[in-house]
């Protein structure tokens, strides 16, 4: 956020704000963790130090004091932590993790000298951050997940601005009626006509520079009311949603906030006393920040990285700002850069302070020798993940990422399984997948036609299909087709990318996992895949076990392939159920609670390819002895990572910087956990179209059952 200040503030901008603190601070810091903000009387600076510390440096004295220590927090990335100065650049106030809650954020707000702690003023329990100071100091506004749609599984929280009135006559304004605030404006503006008529002949007496020193001296810090704050607490917005700023005017009368509920983030105004939401300016943007100037009358908008400047109003019209910067790149510069910042990200996060036996100074002496031998950025990544596999870690490593382009090849996917056995004049048709392009009420299209010619080209043993393909997605494409009868017949259908058709190859998948389960369990039992450890894949377990499979004896679990998220303490809830009553109405008798738990036996299914968060489920799951494993080993690999992209835009580089431990006090990382009955899925088997994993985990489950 301190950068989106910083757009409408042309004398003391971001870059001179980080150029100040370099040359006044007078102690050495990590330049990773600067993110520095002026107070508002310009004196001290505020800036992260060591990524997690708040520090406050005196311009004029070099003094350097803490204002909130690491012990009240915890950075996860990069600019996570949200920190502002209150108007009488006294108080400051901050998002901090209270309680040891490592991933659950409340408001704190603390004196920027470090004389006091940090006092808790969202009070919630959710989670709260991204902390501003109304104007004139009246109110700590934030964003809180309290009000908004649940999270399934951990994710996908939906926000409200909140504010906090920090005096009781501040809230009583706040809560005044259209009417009766009025009449307050009408009064207080004959009050201060009146004040600055006494006011005016010491005002004469004085130099503009002698009055700014007056008002500079007599500055005081606010008084804040600390007894029922809780109670000057309340919610600004109206509805739920995808936060990205808020803005509340001088008078409260308007908040201004940016919001997802469409394609992307657009800008809303709430008139407070009206009670009245409007949308403001359609922007559709994927990322975006805003910043009011200080008069109050102009809004600066950073959306999908152009900036635009618009007049506050009902209606907002944005022009663009322009900008003709021009780049000299030092290719080699950069990458230096990039590898002492990463190396350094690293050195400061990784979970382990023993870097398990390495020694990461001279590690990175040794490759950083081998930067002006690197003449390429798939090189310098594959250097770098060379590097960071002597920590013999999982999350960790580098990538080359280049960005793709509109001239790239992209090849158009039909959704057809073809026999090429015999390719010649055509491809026949052995399966339609299911909601792909040929599965429609008007297609023609089943399995025994044959392929011929796609936009009038004849298919041959020489011409490639593929090729024809190629830039074809989303487009209209005639393909013509001859069915056993020899009559040919032509279909023009719009093939989808690779993507949308790996994701119907995998309900595919899952759907003949089931029909398996089905097949052997005599429709006794139920099976669900979680995909990811994320909250798409909860909710497709939720809604198929307590809805199509709800009648179901016993559920196959299917981790496999699951390459994790944060869900296990999810999922280990939901298959935790246990009846303990049932609901009775006039002798009918109903499911009684948990009625959003699954309350029936259960096995799960693992192997070699959970990684991450599906090894921590795997773990929880025999843990709390929900019931038996089948499969193979799940490698130990939970930790919480970091993936950071470096300012090239196409390398990437992680660490695992949150390690857990299990009830023995041993890391789960490198710790691999294994399945009750050793499974293995062998190439001989699997190319018959056996599964032996599900066959034991059905053959296990059945004997469960007749216990």
């Amino acid at each position: 956020g301190l950068y989106e200040t910083s757009i409408a503030d042309e004398n003391e901008p971001y870059f001179f704000a980080a150029t100040t603190l370099k040359e006044e601070l007078i102690h050495k810091a990590d330049t990773d963790s600067f993110q520095p903000a002026y107070s508002p009387d310009g004196n001290k600076i505020a800036f992260l130090s060591g990524r997690d510390e708040i520090q406050v440096i005196d311009r004029e004295s070099k003094e350097v004091n803490v204002a909130l220590g690491k012990q009240h927090n915890y950075s996860y990335a990069d600019g996570d932590i949200t920190f502002a100065w209150a108007p009488d650049s006294y108080w400051m106030t901050a998002d901090f993790a209270p309680r040891n809650r490592l991933f659950v954020t409340n408001i704190g707000v603390f004196p920027s000298d470090g004389s006091k702690q940090p006092v808790d003023i969202s009070l919630s329990g959710y989670n709260d951050y991204s902390p501003s100071w109304h104007s004139d100091g009246e109110a700590v506004l934030w964003a809180s997940a309290r009000f908004g749609m649940r999270d399934h599984g951990s994710w996908g929280r939906q926000a409200d601005v909140m504010a906090v009135f920090l005096t009781q006559d501040s809230y009583d304004k706040f809560r005044m009626s259209k009417e009766e605030y009025a009449l307050h404006k009408e009064l207080t503006k004959k009050a201060k006509k009146d004040k600055n008529k006494e006011d005016k002949k010491d005002a004469e007496k004085k130099s503009e520079e002698g009055k700014d020193e007056e008002q500079k001296s007599e500055s005081k810090p606010l008084d804040i009311e600390w007894d029922g704050i809780e109670n000057r607490t309340v919610r600004l917005t109206q509805h739920a949603s995808r936060l990205g700023g808020a803005f509340l005017t001088k008078d409260t009368k308007e908040l201004y906030y940016l919001a997802r509920f469409e394609k992307g983030y657009d800008l809303w105004r709430h008139n407070l006393r009206d009670k009245k939401t409007e949308l403001v300016a359609k922007l559709n943007a994927r990322s975006v920040s805003m910043s009011v100037s200080d008069d109050q009358k102009n809004i600066y908008i950073l959306a999908d990285g152009r900036l635009r400047q618009g007049k506050l109003g009902k209606k907002v019209t944005f022009k663009p700002i322009s900008a003709n910067p021009v780049m000299k790149l030092s290719a080699a510069d950069e990458r230096a850069f990039m590898f002492d910042h990463s190396w350094r990200v690293i050195k400061d996060k990784f979970y382990r302070d023993d870097f398990h036996g390495i020694d990461w100074d001279e590690m990175g002496e040794e490759y950083r020798a081998k930067l002006p031998a690197i003449g390429h950025n798939r090189d310098f990544a594959n250097m770098f993940a060379e590097m960071t596999g002597e920590l013999n870690a999982s999350h960790i490593g580098s990538s080359y990422r280049p960005r793709g382009t509109a001239t790239n090849d992209a090849t158009g996917q039909l959704g057809l399984f073809f026999d090429l056995s015999n390719t010649a004049k055509g491809l026949k048709v052995e399966e339609v997948l299911t909601k792909g392009p040929f599965d429609n009420a008007t297609s023609q299209v089943k399995p025994g036609v044959k392929l011929t010619a796609v936009n009038g080209t004849q298919l041959t043993d020489t011409q490639n299909l593929y090729q024809l393909l190629n830039h074809t997605t989303g487009k209209r494409v005639r393909f013509t087709f001859e069915n056993a009868d020899g009559e040919r017949f032509d279909e023009v259908i719009k093939p989808i990318s690779r993507g949308a058709e790996s994701g119907l190859l995998y309900q595919r998948w899952v759907a003949s996992r089931e029909a398996l389960v089905e097949k052997l369990s005599g429709g006794k039992l139920a099976y669900v895949h979680v995909r990811g450890m994320n909250d798409p894949s909860f909710r497709a377990v939720y809604s198929s076990l307590l809805g199509k499979h709800f009648d179901k004896e016993a559920v196959v679990v299917d981790t496999r392939f699951n390459g994790g998220g944060w869900l296990h303490n999810d999922l280990a809830k939901l298959l935790s159920g246990n009846e303990y009553f049932t609901m009775h109405v006039r002798g009918r008798k109903y499911h009684g609670d948990p009625l959003d738990q699954w309350n029936k036996p259960s096995v799960l299914v693992i192997n070699e390819g959970n990684y991450s968060d599906a090894h921590a489920f795997s773990y929880t799951y025999d843990e709390l002895d929900l019931g038996k494993m089948v499969g193979m080993p799940v490698p130990g690999t939970m930790t919480a990572v970091w993936w950071e992209t470096g300012i090239s835009g196409d390398f990437r580089a992680g660490v695992p910087q949150v390690g857990m431990k299990n009830t023995k006090g041993e890391y789960l990382e490198n710790n691999q956990t294994e399945p009750d009955y050793l499974v293995k899925n062998d190439p001989e088997s699997v190319e018959k179209g056996q599964d032996k994993q599900i066959e034991k985990a059905v053959e296990v489950l059945l004997a469960d059952l007749k216990k």
